[in-house]
């Protein structure tokens, strides 16, 4: 069964100033039908609509680009030290080996 392809609209800027929408269309036919439905469901969850989804996920995509290109590694990793702050090597191993499992366990139920 084909697909129909999600529409995109976006606001195209002209020197900062909103020129109007345009619709682009994106091509979901190389995405399975699975994934697609998750996109949905997600966009429902979230109360989008599966366009307003994917602007978001653009929008976000391209501002943790943006701030990458920007910040220092040693900025990025400030959370993770802070989290991690007096966790030594044989308890870090520990807790990723946890998570390592735990995420096999999950994809093996799919």
């Amino acid at each position: 069964m084909a697909q129909m392809p999600l529409r995109l609209s976006m606001a195209r800027q002209e020197r900062g100033k909103r020129c109007g929408m345009a619709t682009s269309v994106l091509n979901t036919r190389k995405l399975s039908s699975r994934r697609v439905s998750a996109a949905k469901r997600r966009a429902h969850d979230l109360g989008l609509t599966p366009e307003e989804y994917l602007q978001k996920l653009i929008k976000d995509d391209l501002a943790i680009s943006a701030k990458a290109k920007t910040t220092s590694f040693h900025e990025l990793a400030a959370p993770f030290r802070e989290a991690l702050a007096g966790v030594g090597e044989t308890e870090l191993d520990r807790r990723v080996k946890a998570a390592r499992a735990a995420r096999r366990k999950r994809n093996s139920i799919r």
